[in-house]
């Protein structure tokens, strides 16, 4: 801009020493020669000013479009700062995400690794579970065992009992006796006992059929009882007779 005001003054001064120079050349010639001078002095001046002109236009066009990059230039100072501001933001943004997004890491790793113990510990009880069935259904199978066994001996020692009421009449007469009496009657109770508890531990396994008792135990003490209960034998009468013989 600076250049083409300076032009626009040199010609402006180059012009003012030309008018000069023409009217003082034409006050020292004649009409003729200084006519021709007048007339190509008049038509560079004419082309200067047009030129001078033209320059003119052209500043004030470029004064316009410095104006509208001044007005430019403000306006993307304003979007930088305006942006340099969402930048801020944005980086604000992604710094709190990616916090959030290590921590969330950091729970679902946990989250596995519970999973994992978890699921050790599920198939671990899952075998354990299968253990217990197998067991559970063998005790089943010994109890029920042992339940028939348990009612097959009731059985025999109430037809034992019953067997005393055929003998002859001196096994009668014997058992009368006070000390064989005793004998029956504990015998008869410990069968009624044990046959108490038949009965309860039939209830008990058909009102809880998941759980388990020591059965064994019973039908142990219960032989154990059989044996040391056990009547003695009782001598028939030709028996006797023949001891007293031999003697």
């Amino acid at each position: 801009m600076i250049k083409i005001i300076s032009n626009f003054l040199a010609v402006l001064f180059v012009s003012s020493l030309l008018s000069n120079a023409v009217y003082a050349q034409a006050a020292r010639r004649d009409d003729g020669g200084s006519a021709r001078v007048i007339n190509k002095l008049q038509a560079m001046v004419r082309e200067m000013t047009a030129e001078r002109d033209a320059l003119k236009a052209e500043n004030d066009k470029l004064a316009a479009e410095i104006e509208t990059l001044k007005e430019q230039h403000e306006a993307a100072v304003s979007r930088e700062e305006k942006l340099g501001g969402e930048l801020d933001t944005q980086k604000s943004t992604i710094e709190a995400v990616r916090g959030r997004l290590d921590q969330t890491h950091g729970k679902l790793v946990e989250v596995v690794e519970k999973y994992k113990v978890l699921n050790q510990s599920k198939n671990q009880l899952s075998l354990e579970h299968a253990e217990l069935q197998k067991l559970q259904e063998f005790t089943v199978s010994e109890l029920d065992s042992c339940e028939n066994k348990n009612i097959k001996m009731y059985q025999a020692t109430r037809d034992m009992l019953k067997d005393y009421g055929g003998q002859s009449l001196w096994a009668r007469l014997v058992q009368a006796e006070p000390v064989f009496q005793f004998k029956s009657v504990e015998l008869e109770n410990i069968i009624q006992e044990y046959e108490d508890k038949l009965i309860e531990q039939q209830y008990r396994r058909k009102t809880e059929p998941e759980e388990v008792y020591e059965e064994t135990e019973i039908v142990d003490e219960m032989q154990e009882s059989a044996q040391d209960s056990k009547p003695e034998e009782i001598q028939e009468p030709d028996d006797i007779q023949s001891q007293e013989e031999g003697s």
